[in-house]
């Protein structure tokens, strides 16, 4: 277990670090390695948990090195904001914030998800109906909401309760101005 200082000196490091690493253009090979060697080496040489995690990072580290499938890449497109007009674009609705699309299509839209089930009131619904009309208005032209109107828990029972209540609220805002 990690103490609060160290834990503070972690962050520290990875705000200096992204901080000094925050060019767009620079190859994603070069950004990966220095900040493995740098922040995660140490961390995951330290943590035999997080064997896979650490494998994941090399393997990714070998693909984006030179002559490897994705040299061509940059920290923009390895952080998702190199957008391209000619490919579908996923991102979450986190990372959607001012970024702006044709078309945008908001997957999964369904109570107990969009917001989630443990959200009863109106203050905790206050961050997802925040992320929802971000999702909503990073369209130039078009958005396409889906939902299948029901949702799964951690055991796999079942709960049919519809289109998320945004949805609804948009649906209904919709229909008033017709």
């Amino acid at each position: 277990m990690r103490t609060e200082s160290e834990l503070f000196r972690l962050k520290v490091d990875l705000v200096r670090f992204l901080f000094a690493h925050r060019t767009p253009d620079i190859a994603a090979w070069v950004w990966l390695k220095e900040a493995f060697e740098l922040l995660l080496d140490p961390v995951l040489k330290r943590e035999p948990t997080l064997r896979d995690e650490s494998v994941a990072v090399r393997n990714l580290m070998v693909v984006c090195e030179k002559d490897g499938r994705l040299q061509e890449l940059t920290v923009a497109g390895l952080g998702g904001q190199a957008g391209s007009r000619d490919h579908v674009n996923l991102i979450t609705l986190h990372s959607a914030k001012g970024l702006e699309f044709d078309v945008v299509v908001m997957m999964g839209m369904d109570q107990g998800r969009m917001p989630s089930w443990a959200a009863k009131t109106v203050e905790s619904k206050r961050e997802p109906r925040r992320l929802f009309y971000v999702g909503l208005t990073r369209a130039r032209h078009e958005v396409h909401i889906t939902f299948s109107g029901f949702t799964t828990n951690r055991y796999g029972k079942r709960f049919d309760n519809g289109p998320s209540e945004f949805v609804i609220e948009v649906a209904k805002r919709l229909k008033e101005r017709s």
